[in-house]
């Protein structure tokens, strides 16, 4: 699964609510019989909310091992991710946003993708592998070599920048041509353009409208990611999910 997220908080949530759980009733228990809690039973309650209030509240950190996001993550950066309408983030989507949310169709796995594709927009997707937004092309060469080319984008947050690539010994992959947004969803896509699975390529759960398949629906997005804290690239691993784009791929005819 490309881009699937390590999360050093987000991944063990259940656990924790379970731990939580068991902690509280337990300590309920104890209150009860009037006998004094013991120390690890209040410590194990506390941290197991501590953690839970968070993610609900706050956001995660998250460790990222592959290179679906590269140049702007690099496989193994650990980064912090803002939680979408939690206490401190209060303004909407926007183009550019590097957001973390739930897969598609798979339960329990997370994505880190940047938004392409707001609601309203119409997103389309050329033999080129140069998307366009609205009738715009995102994003401008600013490097090419036998590898790969590399674009500047501008995007709606705070006048700020990013850069992409493709990758040009692979070539144009048979996709969707054309995205009309939606309200309440989001197109998503990987800054390493062609080591990406993204909207150009998911599959929605069964009985999803065509319209609708590849998007993210509002309701699904997890985080914004804001900081990179490290890079811990002795953690980073394979991309499963680039192998598979692979299959598909058809031969480069320039």
């Amino acid at each position: 699964i490309t881009q699937k997220i390590l999360s050093v908080v987000y991944n063990s949530m259940k656990p924790l609510i379970i731990v939580f759980i068991i902690s509280a009733l337990y300590l309920s228990y104890q209150l009860i019989r009037s006998r004094r809690p013991k120390h690890w039973l209040i410590v194990s309650s506390s941290l197991s909310l501590a953690v839970i209030v968070s993610f609900q509240f706050l956001g995660g950190v998250f460790l990222i091992p592959t290179e679906s996001m590269y140049p702007t993550i690099k496989p193994g950066d650990l980064v912090i991710a803002q939680r979408v309408g939690g206490l401190f983030d209060h303004r909407a989507i926007r183009r550019g946003d590097v957001l973390v949310f739930n897969a598609p169709s798979v339960p329990g796995v997370y994505y880190v993708k940047r938004v392409l594709g707001i609601p309203g927009d119409t997103v389309t997707y050329n033999e080129e592998k140069i998307f366009s937004i609205n009738g715009k092309q995102n994003g401008n060469q600013i490097k090419k070599d036998g590898f790969t080319t590399q674009y500047q984008a501008d995007t709606d947050t705070a006048g700020q920048s990013y850069i992409f690539q493709t990758d040009n010994r692979i070539g144009y992959v048979k996709t969707g041509k054309k995205w009309i947004i939606p309200e309440g969803y989001y197109f998503m896509a990987g800054d390493n353009r062609d080591h990406s699975l993204d909207s150009r390529y998911w599959d929605n759960p069964p009985g999803t409208p065509r319209n609708l398949r590849g998007l993210i629906p509002h309701d699904s997005l997890v985080g914004r990611v804001n900081f990179r804290i490290v890079n811990l690239g002795f953690l980073a691993r394979g991309d499963s999910g680039d192998r598979s784009i692979k299959q598909r791929q058809q031969p480069h005819q320039r």
